[in-house]
């Protein structure tokens, strides 16, 4: 186990253990299904909502686009979960989604009990986590 917070531990085990946390919480099988039911409930929640903002349908879009292009990395025939390139682009496309807020809560259904939402519409995290 490496000595993470402890004297002597190296900056280059710390970044390994991080990466390595990243790579499992951008893994396809923890992400496909939740993507998947995303892409299949957004465009009926666009079509029955015509009373949406122009800015509200548009950052609905860049989510469904970032949803689409991640489904696809993950469907390639060749994709491979252990393969750097492959895994910094499921992280930015992540990272890219991230910036345009949660999709409605209609879609997403209730958070879990004890979060609530930021004004950026995503989970504000309790105080003292430190998964982020």
């Amino acid at each position: 186990m490496l000595g993470l917070g402890k004297e002597g531990s190296s900056e280059a085990e710390l970044q390994g253990a991080l990466e390595a946390m990243m790579g499992q919480l951008m893994s396809k099988d923890l992400l496909y299904d939740p993507l998947k039911e995303l892409d299949e409930k957004f465009p009926p929640y666009l079509d029955s909502h015509p009373e949406l903002s122009a800015l509200e349908r548009e950052r609905y879009l860049k989510q469904i686009s970032c949803i689409k292009r991640l489904l696809k990395v993950f469907d390639e025939p060749n994709y491979n979960e252990n393969d750097k390139k492959t895994g910094d682009l499921v992280v930015e496309i992540m990272t890219e989604l991230q910036t345009h807020g949660s999709p409605p809560d209609e879609i997403m259904g209730p958070l879990p009990p004890g979060l609530t939402k930021g004004e950026d519409g995503l989970p504000e995290l309790p105080e003292g986590c430190v998964v982020c």
